[in-house]
């Protein structure tokens, strides 16, 4: 492999463990401060501010697990045929589900683009 494909690899490796922390931070941010507080979900219940509705959707998402099934579909497709799409949404969607509720799917597909990224 010659330098200049080693440092674009290296590149997209580093730019995505950077926008997986920063998701990752976010999702965080988002859960523990209008998910978990009992405060925010009360006035969500019953209406609520305008920012309640992407809450709630936010929750009924993460309720079905649908992050850490999107970043598992996508890790076993990013380990079938490697794709940095592929790649890149397994580590994303697998970090968010790893964080908002869906950990051991999550896990798998953020591990899965993990490795594939650590390949290339």
């Amino acid at each position: 492999m010659n330098d200049r494909a080693h440092d674009t690899g290296e590149r997209f490796f580093r730019r995505l463990m950077a926008a997986a922390a920063l998701l990752v931070a976010a999702i965080l941010a988002f859960r523990f401060s209008l998910v978990e507080s009992t405060a925010v979900s009360d006035l969500c219940r019953h209406g609520g501010p305008w920012w309640c509705a992407p809450r709630n959707a936010m929750v009924h998402v993460s309720y079905w697990e649908i992050p850490g099934a999107i970043g598992l579909a996508a890790g076993l497709l990013a380990s079938v045929f490697p794709s940095r799409v592929a790649i890149a949404v397994a580590v994303l969607f697998g970090g968010w589900g790893m964080a908002l509720y869906s950990a051991g799917i999550g896990t798998v597909g953020f591990l899965l683009g993990l490795l594939q990224a650590l390949r290339r």
